[in-house]
């Protein structure tokens, strides 16, 4: 890069004392820029005189625009402006005034030539009571104020550009002035023009402003764009403040790989990592009217935090140190990771520092066929990026990083580079789908970021902030409220579909009474300082009950059955002899209107055996139990979620027996006052009959035995009675061995006795 010379003279500072201070409404953590034609901001200030100047020669402006026409055909990020080493002890440079319980400083900066000014605070701090404001000379720009909430915990701050070539700092505090560090390190002098009225710094007039018509059904995609300073506070990026699934409006924010990499070497530094701490973050800048004057009413925020970064899709997703969110007119954009080309696309930008601009391809995408080979030696890979033919606009320096839009308005990719010039013209940008899994590591890739519980949402929309919470099923009536709103805003509610009447209407939250069943949406129709936007609830279910009850109970392969009283039989120990499905069918009575959640538990005398949950849609179906399960009696238990607006649970018994070629069962198991032997009753089939699965019921015997193999009882069958009753309430709890014989057969079973 080239280095600069650059000509110090000594400067006197003087400091004066004002009784009228421009009031500019705080927000924590972020800082309003005004712009105007009109001197409103600060009557002219008198007696200020600036001896020592930071200047820079035509000769060395020239040197450093040849070496920027370079940098542009190669892709650089956009450079307008040359740092200067200062040096400068703000608290005790300035001369201070006291009135009253107030204390004032000033001091006044100049850059003779320069189109505009922007600062680097490398030591800041500032008491509670202690806020900066800076003007330029001829009171037509005012940033500020600074207050201890702006200040990162490193004390660094990066100013946004201030417009003319002098500029006015003013610290007002009503405590100790000795208790505020102010140390400016370096003064960038911005010898590219990004104020110039109507046609705003190096911008092609081809480009489109946001505000025209061409840009009306972008406004609130634009919402979400901003513009970015880095380098060392001389280079201008663009990108994006991004949705992320959880809804929680967490300030991710979606840029180029390029403009984090400084020295174009596809690899980021620990420096390099750790610059976007200081980058400083431009929203809501762009042209109140179509092709009008430069932005009036912009804010910066400053600071964020490096999530991930993927080279070869040019890709940098950072975290924001403070949320644009509680700012009206500041959306977060919508995204798809569907690697379907769109069948057309736009881009919204800041080119070469100008007002947000838009731009178009009326035609599908492709992808690059062949490797991209990019200034510096870096390449990019086949079809890691779209190729994007613009028809309408262009992009330029300062545009990289900006977001590329679908058809449906979600964020297909970021602008790397491409050729220069008016469209038609050709540029490419990075794929979003392929850097949502990046590298394979979270410090490479989107998903864990944006989709952190891996839920597999597929897209997002772009959304404005605020929440409506409560509850999903208002069978009388459910209390709601809406959150996360920004600063100042007011809101409305109303209500669509199957009705209802909103009540008891307090603060932030509301009463919903049902007067029809069916689906409702709860709507809050928010107001901002710039604007409207209207928030929908989640489907609301009105009353009408849902039930479910269960239709079969049964082990599918007819190795269950029933007996004569009607109990029903599943196979519990695992059986040897062939496979089996214990399950039931279930019937929520009509069609889910939207998803319910049925929940079922099968327990036994110790408790809960097992327990699972389904979200259905379908009005009945089928649900696999386990095939193992200790042998003895069993509830079933199956219920719906939700709230009183739900029936009861469904509650059905059986009994678990051992399943094998013996039609013979032994229950319950276990036992404690009787232990009941004999046939199932089940239909044999004709294979099993030809088979010779089921045999006849014919008589036969048992002993039980204890662990020690010492006979403790028996019994036999007689021609009347197929079944017995082996008392055992006599027996301690214990494990015993039961020996069945019939025939020339003996069939062993192990049975509990618990009491």
């Amino acid at each position: 890069m080239y280095n600069a010379s650059l000509n110090k003279h000594l400067i006197s500072i003087m400091c004066i004392v004002t009784l009228m201070v421009t009031s500019i409404s705080v927000v924590s953590a972020q800082i309003a820029s005004r712009n105007s034609k009109e001197k409103v901001f600060y009557p002219k200030l008198k007696g200020i005189n600036v001896e020592r100047r930071f200047s820079i020669s035509d000769e060395e402006i020239r040197a450093l625009s040849k070496q920027d026409s370079i940098e542009k055909i190669n892709g650089y990020p956009f450079r307008f402006g040359k740092d200067v080493s200062a040096d400068i002890d703000f608290i005790e440079a300035s001369e201070k005034r006291k009135i009253g319980d107030s204390s004032f400083c000033y001091l006044s900066v100049s850059s003779p030539k320069a189109f505009s000014i922007n600062l680097i605070f490398d030591k800041l701090r500032l008491g509670n009571s202690a806020f900066i404001n800076i003007y330029n000379d001829d009171n037509t720009f005012a940033y500020g104020p600074i207050t201890s909430k702006d200040i990162q915990k490193n004390g660094v701050l990066w100013t946004d550009l201030i417009k003319g070539d002098k500029i006015i700092i003013e610290l007002v505090t009503t405590g100790d002035v000795a208790e505020n560090s102010v140390h400016i390190s370096r003064i960038i002098h911005g010898y590219r023009n990004t104020f110039t009225p109507n046609v705003f710094g190096d911008a092609l007039a081809c480009n489109n402003d946001i505000a025209c018509p061409v840009g009306s059904t972008w406004r609130d995609d634009a919402n979400s764009v901003a513009m970015i300073l880095l380098a060392n506070g001389t280079r201008l990026c663009t990108g994006a403040l991004i949705n992320s699934v959880p809804n929680d409006y967490k300030p991710y924010f979606l840029t180029a790989f390029h403009c984090l990499d400084g020295n174009s070497d596809a690899n980021l530094s620990n420096t390099e990592q750790s610059a976007v701490n200081n980058w400083l973050f431009r929203f809501r800048y762009e042209s109140p009217t179509c092709n009008g004057t430069d932005g009036t009413d912009f804010v910066t925020f400053s600071g964020a935090d490096l999530r991930s970064a993927h080279q070869a899709t040019d890709m940098t997703l950072l975290e924001l140190y403070n949320n644009p969110a509680v700012v009206g007119c500041i959306s977060f954009a919508g995204w798809t990771k569907s690697a379907t080309a769109p069948s057309s696309a736009t881009t919204i930008h800041h080119p070469a520092g100008d007002v947000k601009k838009i731009s178009f391809d009326n035609n599908s995408l492709i992808t690059n066929s062949s490797v991209i080979n990019w200034f510096g030696g870096t390449t990019s890979p086949v079809n890691s990026h779209w190729v994007v033919g613009l028809d309408n606009g262009t992009s330029e320096g300062g545009s990289s990083g900006a977001p590329l839009f679908d058809q449906d308005h979600k964020i297909v990719g970021q602008l790397h580079g491409g050729e220069n010039g008016c469209a038609p013209i050709t540029k490419y940008y990075g794929r979003f789908d392929l850097s949502w899994n990046g590298g394979g590591t979270n410090a490479t890739r989107l998903s864990n970021w944006l989709d952190p519980s891996n839920t597999g949402t597929n897209s997002l929309n772009t959304v404005y902030p605020g929440n409506i919470s409560g509850p999903k099923y208002v069978c009388q009536e459910g209390t709601f409220s809406i959150t996360n709103l920004p600063n100042g805003a007011t809101f409305t509610w109303s209500i669509e579909g199957a009705g209802g009447t909103l009540t008891n209407i307090v603060g932030n939250q509301v009463t919903l009474n049902k007067t029809n069943d069916g689906i409702s949406v709860l709507k809050a129709t928010v107001t901002t300082n710039c604007g409207s936007y209207v928030l929908e609830s989640f489907q609301i279910r009105m009353g009408v009950p849902y039930s479910v009850r269960v239709t079969e109970l049964y082990c599918e392969d007819g190795c269950g059955g029933t007996l004569g009283d009607g109990t029903i039989l599943l196979c519990g120990e695992p059986n040897l002899y062939s496979d089996y499905n214990n399950l039931f069918k279930y019937d929520i009575g009509q069609i889910p209107a939207f998803p319910v959640e049925l929940n079922y538990y099968i327990q036994n005398i110790n408790g809960i055996f097992f327990q699972s949950k389904i979200i259905t849609t379908t009005q009945t179906g089928i649900i696999y139990l386990p095939e193992q399960m200790p042998l003895g009696f069993y509830n079933l238990e199956v219920w719906l979620s939700g709230t009183e607006c739900i029936e009861p649970m469904w509650e059905e018994g059986f009994v678990a027996v051992s399943c094998n070629t013996s039609n013979i069962v032994v229950y319950p198991n276990p036992a404690s006052n009787e232990l009941r032997i004999g046939y199932k009753k089940i239909g044999a089939t004709a294979d099993q009959t030809k088979n010779n699965d089921l045999k006849e019921e014919k008589d036969f015997s048992v002993k039980l035995f204890n662990k020690n193999g010492v006979l403790l009882k028996e019994a036999k069958t007689t021609a009347i009675n197929k079944e017995i009753q082996l008392q055992v309430s006599d027996l301690p709890n214990d494990t015993y061995f039961l020996h069945i014989l019939q025939d020339k057969e003996i069939i062993k079973k192990q049975v509990i006795v618990q009491h």
